[in-house]
């Protein structure tokens, strides 16, 4: 069927990530708790996990199209979720060594935490689309 077997399952949610164990337990809900901006960014990145899930299952039951536009959906609310984090982090710009210190290691290269995870989920994904 696909490069990988994972499930929909198999999947991380939004507290069981880099960014969700800083955002809902690590150094971000610590310092910046309070702040509106980052109360923000949990309705996207909740999006970028549903979505996911949804594009694997949708992949997992055949139905490519809806797998696809999920997989859509998924990677504008990840743009969305990296837009407000260079948003905080130029807010806080004073202590930028200490932000940078707070936010995740994986979440310094944007577009390389971006790209792993979506190439992890297109490995998923890919032979049934490559196939039409």
């Amino acid at each position: 069927m696909g490069l990988s077997a994972k499930t929909a399952a198999d999947l991380p949610d939004e507290s069981q990530c880099a960014l969700g164990r800083w955002y809902y337990a690590g150094t971000g809900s610590q310092q910046f708790y309070s702040d509106q901006d980052f109360q923000a960014l949990e309705v996207p990145h909740r999006e970028v996990h549903q979505q996911a899930i949804e594009a694997v299952t949708y992949h997992q039951q055949g139905r490519m199209d809806e797998a696809m536009a999920a997989l859509s959906r998924m990677e504008a609310a990840n743009l969305d979720v990296m837009k407000r984090l260079r948003y905080i982090m130029r807010k806080y710009r004073p202590d930028a060594q200490q932000a940078r210190q707070a936010v995740p290691p994986v979440l310094h290269n944007s577009p390389a935490a971006t790209n792993s995870f979506n190439n992890r989920l297109l490995d998923i994904l890919k032979p049934t689309c490559t196939e039409r």
